[in-house]
């Protein structure tokens, strides 16, 4: 239990960064057809939310609709996987440095989701039908950057709360 009680949330962390990671690696492993299906489903789910109308649309103007949102569900999809692992990164490196001070380990869990997100570019050019996209790099280190600053605010937030409990 000790042992728990002082490596928990290094493990946790841990835990957590590695399963997005193998969920990122998944993602772009799939293929052009499998992966346009798979947004293609999200964007449909996103369509009937924010457009109760859509099936009320002519044939026409729902594939424009359904191909304007198309790219943006894909986008935020990006910005999103990437948002979650610099906020695991930022909690795990955080954890590290609790027990090996290092500079600055925030700005390292964004370094290092942004290099991920490199690799994973990489890794989409031998997929087939996809291929590498500087602008998807950009989104994901910018997600990286915004999932940072969420795990900040969150610490924060935690040690206003303890204050306010301890006085």
């Amino acid at each position: 239990m000790t042992f728990f009680r002082k490596n928990g949330g290094l493990l946790l962390s841990a835990l957590l960064v590695l399963g997005l990671m193998v969920m990122i690696f998944c993602f772009s492993a799939q293929d052009g057809e499998e992966s346009g299906r798979t947004s293609g489903v999200l964007t449909n789910l996103v369509l009937h939310l924010m457009r109760p109308d859509y099936d009320s649309l002519s044939p026409g103007e729902q594939q424009e609709v359904f191909e304007r949102f198309s790219f943006a569900v894909r986008k935020l999809g990006h910005f999103t996987e990437y948002a979650l692992l610099g906020c695991a990164l930022g909690w795990h490196l955080t954890e590290i440095h609790k027990r090996r001070p290092f500079r600055r380990p925030r700005l390292w869990a964004w370094a290092v989701a942004a290099l991920y997100a490199m690799s994973d570019e990489f890794h989409q050019s031998f997929v087939g039908g996809r291929g590498p996209s500087f602008r998807d790099v950009g989104i994901d280190s910018l997600g990286a950057a915004a999932g940072v600053l969420c795990f900040l605010l969150l610490m924060w937030i935690i040690l206003k709360v303890r204050n306010r409990k301890n006085n």
